[in-house]
């Protein structure tokens, strides 16, 4: 073999070598799009998960509230109705009282 083969050779193999580098960063670059679109869906997933539970929090949150509201304005109205009992036979009361005393 001439050293003119030798070199084609070598320059032929190292031709080959980059060609098979370029296609092998190319299926790199693929499989890391692939595994980027993956790791995207599951983090979206995640996203809407965690939104979910805010959301749930949120409104557990605003229906306590609500109820509170609700039960305070049901004592109230409680509570005014008997006083207003409270008042009303105390009145009679007195009324009675101030009749025995003339």
């Amino acid at each position: 073999m001439s050293m003119e083969e030798k070199r084609r050779l070598r320059v032929s193999n190292s031709y080959a070598h980059n060609a098979f580098m370029m296609l092998d960063k190319e299926h790199e670059a693929k499989q890391f799009e692939k595994v980027y679109k993956e790791t995207n869906k599951e983090r979206e997933e995640w996203r809407t998960s965690i939104q979910c539970q805010k959301d749930n929090k949120r409104k557990r949150t605003a229906v306590v509230i609500i109820q509170k509201y609700t039960h305070n304005q049901m004592r109230r109205h409680a509570y005014l109705k008997f006083l207003s009992t409270t008042i009303f036979i105390q009145c009679c009361y007195r009324q009675l009282h101030a009749r025995k005393e003339l």
